[in-house]
């Protein structure tokens, strides 16, 4: 075509090392940073923490109320436009379970779509303005579930739908491929997940050992799950891939650094 411009990340990039079988022992300690890190920023900047934002600052939140929460709804009509390529009537399913709700920007939007939605953070803060926000849009379908232990997946019902958006990626690799196969397992069959996780970055690499003789600091981390582990992990957990796509939560202009939004469905 005359005069198009076009643009991609390039294709030979070289692989980068991720570390994802590590101990029990250790991924209790990555979730124990996981946990102290969330807890520690939602104390005081909830919202921000979500997305972070000047505007989402406390002193400014409430001017910009109306558009952080537009932004979830957003989220949820991206899932629909996923969900009606793949000629799938949203309509069909009854429960959904998201992971990192926060304080629930898009756990809302869902509840207007599905009968039951349960809601799950790491950080205690986090579900207590979520909680609020439920408060306040008058939703009562919501449930709320603190899983700053792996033991509390363990009670989850199975669900029709898993959704988990600018989440995962702040789990290191371990945690998030043991994540995403314990949340997929809870699918019914014929059930959806769609969720988003970075997948490269090209100065990226993970070992459990060095993450945790690291000092703990405060920093919310971004970390990155290879796209052959994550499909793997997707067919070894009796899901089939509907579509995958490339977005911009980590940056979209940054040529060395892919983030991949999912939808699955359970066999």
């Amino acid at each position: 075509m005359s005069g198009a411009v076009f643009s991609h990340k390039p294709l030979d990039l070289r692989p980068i090392s991720v570390e994802t079988t590590v101990s029990p022992e250790q991924l209790a300690r990555m979730l124990a940073r996981i946990e102290g890190v969330f807890t520690k920023w939602a104390t005081d900047r909830p919202h921000w923490t979500v997305l972070t934002a000047p505007k989402y600052e406390p002193e400014q939140f409430e001017a910009n109320r109306t558009q952080f929460f537009e932004s979830g709804r957003a989220n949820v009509r991206t899932f629909k436009a996923f969900l009606a390529r793949a000629g799938i009537d949203i309509g069909a399913y009854r429960s959904c379970f998201e992971f990192g709700c926060g304080v629930g920007r898009i756990t809302v939007a869902l509840a207007e779509v599905f009968e039951r939605v349960i809601g799950a953070d790491v950080a205690p803060p986090m579900l207590a303005e979520a909680r609020r926000t439920a408060d306040s849009f008058k939703v009562a379908n919501i449930e709320w579930l603190l899983t700053n232990r792996f033991s509390a997946y363990d009670a989850l019902p199975e669900y029709d739908v898993f959704v988990s958006i600018i989440s995962l990626q702040h789990n290191p690799p371990p945690v998030m491929a043991y994540l995403l196969t314990r949340m997929l397992a809870k699918l019914r069959s014929g059930g959806v997940g769609f969720f988003q996780l970075p997948t490269y970055n090209a100065d990226y690499s993970f070992s459990a050992e060095t993450y945790l003789a690291r000092p703990e600091n405060n920093d919310i981390e971004m970390h990155f799950l290879p796209q052959r582990i994550l499909l793997d992990l997707v067919r070894r957990s009796g899901c089939r891939l509907l579509e995958i796509r490339e977005d911009g939560w980590t940056g979209g202009g940054n040529m060395r650094t892919l983030s991949n939004t999912l939808l699955v469905e359970k066999n």
